[in-house]
C-alpha cells in the first residue's frame, strides 16, 4: 500500500516532464515560424526596393554628374570603376570597421591594376579626410552631400557596391550580406567574365602572401 503513492508522485512527474517537452517545442516552432515570416518580410521588401534600380547600360557621367573627389583627379574609364556608397549612419563608425576593411581588401597593386575603386560618403569626416590625403592611399573618395548619387543609384542598404564598364553600368550589388571578396568577384565575373577573375583571384592570393610575409620578418 506504501508503494501507490510513490508510484502515483512518480507518474505525475513523468507527466510533467513530458508537458514541459511539449510547451518548449511548441514555443521553438513558434520561434521559428516567426523568424521565417520576418526573413520573409525582409526579404519581400528588398525584391519590391530593388525594382527601383538603374538598368544595365546606366551611364556613369550623364547619370550622376560631376563627382566631388576629395583626393583626385580620377583616371579614365578604360578600366573597370567599383564605386561602393556607405550610408549617413555609418559614417561616424565606419572609418574603424567597413571602411578598414575595404581599404585593406583594395589596397592591392593587382586590384587597382585592373580596377578603379571609388568609396562613397554622404560627408566629409575628419577621418575620411585624413585617410584620403595619405600619400599612399591609391582609393579615391567622393563626397555625396546632396545625395544625387544615392538617389540615381537606388542604395537601399550600406555600403553598396556598383560596377562599371567603359563608363556604363553591368553590375550592381543585390544581397546586402555579400562579402567584399564576393562582391569583387562577381563584378569582374560580369565585365570580364570566369577566365579572367581566375587570373585575377590567383594573383591577387600570390599578393597577400607575399605582404603577410614581409609584414612577419618586419616583426
Amino acid at each position: 500500500m506504501k508503494i501507490r503513492p510513490i508510484f502515483c508522485l512518480f507518474i505525475l512527474l513523468l507527466f510533467i516532464f513530458f508537458l514541459q517537452l511539449i510547451i518548449r517545442s511548441w514555443q521553438s516552432w513558434k520561434t521559428r515560424s516567426e523568424l521565417r515570416e520576418i526573413l520573409s518580410s525582409v526579404q519581400s521588401s528588398l525584391e519590391k526596393a530593388l525594382i527601383n534600380d538603374p538598368p544595365k547600360g546606366f551611364p556613369l557621367i550623364k547619370g550622376l554628374g560631376r563627382l566631388k573627389v576629395i583626393n583626385g583627379p580620377l583616371p579614365s574609364m578604360e578600366k573597370l570603376w567599383l564605386i561602393v556608397v556607405f550610408g549617413e549612419e555609418s559614417c561616424e563608425g565606419c572609418p574603424e570597421r567597413e571602411l578598414q576593411d575595404w581599404i585593406e581588401t583594395l589596397d592591392s597593386e593587382i586590384l587597382l591594376r585592373e580596377i578603379v575603386c571609388l568609396l562613397v560618403f554622404p560627408d566629409k569626416s575628419e577621418k575620411i579626410n585624413e585617410i584620403a590625403n595619405k600619400k599612399k592611399c591609391r582609393i579615391f573618395f567622393v563626397i555625396d552631400e546632396d545625395m544625387k548619387i544615392k538617389r540615381k543609384l537606388n542604395v537601399i542598404f550600406t555600403p553598396r557596391a556598383y560596377g562599371f564598364k567603359e563608363g556604363k553600368l553591368v553590375w550592381l550589388q543585390k544581397d546586402p550580406r555579400s562579402s567584399i571578396i564576393e562582391i569583387i568577384e562577381e563584378f569582374v565575373n560580369t565585365a570580364k567574365g570566369q577566365k579572367f577573375v581566375k587570373y585575377l583571384i590567383n594573383a591577387w592570393s600570390i599578393e597577400l602572401r607575399r605582404k603577410a610575409w614581409k609584414r612577419k620578418f618586419e616583426e
